[in-house]
């Protein structure tokens, strides 16, 4: 099923701007929510699977493939399909943080744990989820009821293939997407999040690969390494091949699948998750 994140009396049309080089993903008449996947066998957390697209799509049938995995798993498991250009910033960051509190509203209805929410991110869902770490208590959504009173920090945080830095390493097509042509240079700054980690920020999983061409790995480096300045604790795992785009679908007999799984339900194990 299908959770409504936004009342109904919210409006949103594609804005007027410049146009995306990409045919629009969503048009008018799409609303920003929450695909429900729950767990046959529940062990009451959730995982908020936010999949990437540059911010000029959103690849959700790679992000299905992980969240019938994290079924397997017993988690519980919310797709978010958010708004992509030509919205720009902060509207992705807004649908995110309102995804996350309105799972904390319903936590009894849906049967979850509201303090056992991990997200997990891929490229530039990534870069949209640990904004969501980062910018939890700065970004206001502002719809005055009271899903906004409630928590937007993810208790986890799962990183794979991630946008970090707007600034350095780029994936230019995601800062596009984003901020529009020709952003200022504190505007990308102030969205490079290695910069912004803070000693609150959830304790974080990363996995890359060194050979991606399209998200330098250098993004993943240079979150780690604010992650250990700020003292927050986090798990960084490479492999030397494997690109960009990955399915996460096992029949797809990707060489690293398996030991990306392992070492993702060991970090999940001693985070007691």
């Amino acid at each position: 099923m299908n959770i409504e994140i936004w009342p109904q009396d919210m409006s949103f049309e594609v804005p007027e701007g410049d146009p995306t080089p990409r045919p629009l993903h969503d048009g008018d008449g799409f609303r920003p929510h929450l695909k429900w996947m729950p767990a046959p066998d529940s062990n009451g957390l959730t995982v908020m699977v936010v999949p990437g697209g540059g911010y000029a799509r959103r690849a959700d049938g790679k992000a299905e493939n992980l969240g019938r995995w994290f079924n397997e798993l017993g988690f519980h498991v919310a797709l978010l399909r958010y708004r992509v250009s030509p919205w720009r910033f902060p509207a992705p960051q807004q649908d995110a943080l309102r995804a996350i509190r309105t799972l904390r509203h319903r936590s009894e209805e849906l049967g979850l744990n509201p303090e056992g929410i991990l997200v997990l991110g891929k490229s530039a869902g990534g870069h949209l989820a640990t904004s969501m770490a980062t910018f939890h208590s700065a970004i206001q959504v502002a719809v005055g009821d009271e899903v906004d009173t409630l928590n937007g920090r993810p208790d986890r945080l799962m990183l794979i293939y991630p946008v970090i830095s707007m600034v350095n390493h780029c994936h230019m097509g995601s800062v596009d997407h984003l901020l529009g042509k020709k952003p200022g240079w504190a505007d990308r700054a102030g969205l490079s999040l290695e910069r912004c980690v803070g000693p609150d920020h959830p304790p974080t999983f990363l996995f890359a690969t060194v050979d991606d061409a399209t998200v330098p790995i250098a993004n993943t480096y240079a979150l780690a390494t604010a992650l250990a300045d700020a003292g927050v604790d986090h798990e960084v795992h490479t492999f030397p091949v494997g690109g960009h785009g990955w399915t996460m679908d096992p029949k797809d007999g990707e060489p690293w699948f398996g030991a990306f799984r392992e070492r993702l339900v060991e970090w999940l194990a001693r985070q007691g998750s």
